[in-house]
């Protein structure tokens, strides 16, 4: 499984876990807590529904984690080497106030890249 298959299927449990939040008006990491030690729906009507909130808050837990294990040695960058830069800025004072947006100049320019 690829980081984008897994990402995807992070924001898809995600989106799973916070339809059943709302169904019964509880976070998920507290369900899960209280699930995990036994804890039996009052209503009989809940009983699959809970063991499915469960089966998926296991999953986006498990997936989560293989998510982080997997991008753990560099999760940021510790250097920005962007192949294209987005935009220049130009880090030193203009010297006249000739025009509103001074041309970069070298050294002092430096790419900004957005991620």
């Amino acid at each position: 499984m690829t980081l984008d298959d897994l990402l995807f299927d992070i924001h898809v449990l995600e989106y799973e876990l916070q339809s059943f939040e709302r169904r019964f008006g509880v976070l998920s990491e507290m369900f899960y807590e209280v699930w995990s030690q036994g804890e039996e729906p009052a209503d009989s009507s809940w009983v699959l529904p809970w063991a499915a909130w469960a089966g998926a808050y296991e999953s986006w837990r498990d997936y989560r984690s293989e998510y982080m294990q997997a991008t753990t040695p560099n999760p940021i960058p510790t250097s920005l080497n962007c192949p294209v830069p987005i935009r220049t800025t130009n880090t030193s004072r203009p010297t006249s106030n000739t025009t509103a947006f001074p041309r970069p100049v070298s050294p002092s320019t430096r790419p900004i890249c957005l991620f």
